[in-house]
């Protein structure tokens, strides 16, 4: 996989990613990677929350926005929201080396539609033909809410705290699994691609990479392109031969923010 560093200036290297990756190879083993992880190491963190959904119109109303940022959210004893779920927000500015500043954060985020993961198990080839059916269709009408700041906050440090609990990967054993918060896709023109796939609704499904490339933030959002019924939308050639993903993957931090 390209390391989204590429030698020009940080700002340049923040709206270089995200690319576009094809649904059977990165996703789904990066899908069955968090699967894994969540039920052997990484205690708390809901396995059942291993996907999000979005209306697309957040991310294709506001073409001035530069940025969609997820902030990552553990909620213990809050009975108003789900256990564990991403918030989004979109930004006009972003300082790449303050990936967690909240100087424009919004007052109020979007809270998904989670989806909780009802395959058979955890392995590469059950979740290649699982994210090929129809698992969005019973959430596709349901309705997203809205999340205050403050609850936003208190719910990313509750997850920080207890992603450091259990900091066990394979390449630093003292090092956590996320060291930031926060997920960042910068709308460039993998983004705007992904966007003509003219999605009804935009999820995101978490999944873990153990390539170096991916430190220090090994959990990484993937966002996928849903059509109405519930499905993504798939891979299709166009006119001039090039394939066309519904996945967009390669969020920053992490490079150059380690």
């Amino acid at each position: 996989m390209e390391n989204i560093t590429n030698g020009s200036s940080e700002q340049e290297t923040m709206k270089s990613g995200p690319e576009l990756i094809p649904l059977v190879r990165l996703g789904a083993d990066m899908v069955s990677k968090y699967l894994a992880i969540s039920q052997d190491r990484v205690r708390g963190i809901n396995i059942g929350s291993f996907a999000g959904l979005f209306d697309a119109a957040h991310f294709r109303n506001d073409i001035s926005a530069n940025y969609i940022r997820l902030w990552y959210c553990l909620n213990y004893d809050d009975n108003r929201y789900p256990e564990f779920f991403l918030a989004l927000e979109t930004l006009h500015s972003l300082d790449p080396d303050l990936p967690e500043d909240v100087t424009n954060m919004a007052n109020d985020l979007i809270l998904p539609v989670v989806v909780p993961y009802l395959g058979e198990n955890d392995q590469y080839d059950a979740i290649v033909e699982y994210l090929k059916g129809d698992l969005f269709s019973k959430y596709i009408d349901k309705k997203e809410g809205r999340i205050e700041q403050g609850l936003v906050l208190k719910f990313a440090s509750n997850f920080r705290n207890q992603i450091r609990k259990h900091a066990s990967n394979e390449l630093n054993p003292k090092d956590p699994y996320a060291k930031f918060v926060v997920s960042i896709f910068a709308t460039n023109y993998e983004f705007h691609e992904f966007m003509n796939q003219m999605p009804e609704k935009v999820a995101y499904l978490l999944g873990y990479s153990r390539d170096y490339e991916h430190y220090p933030n090994f959990l990484r959002p993937i966002l996928a392109a849903v059509d109405r019924s519930g499905k993504i939308i798939p891979s299709t050639m166009s006119e001039s031969g090039g394939e066309s993903y519904s996945l967009l993957q390669k969020s920053t931090p992490p490079p150059p923010n380690s």
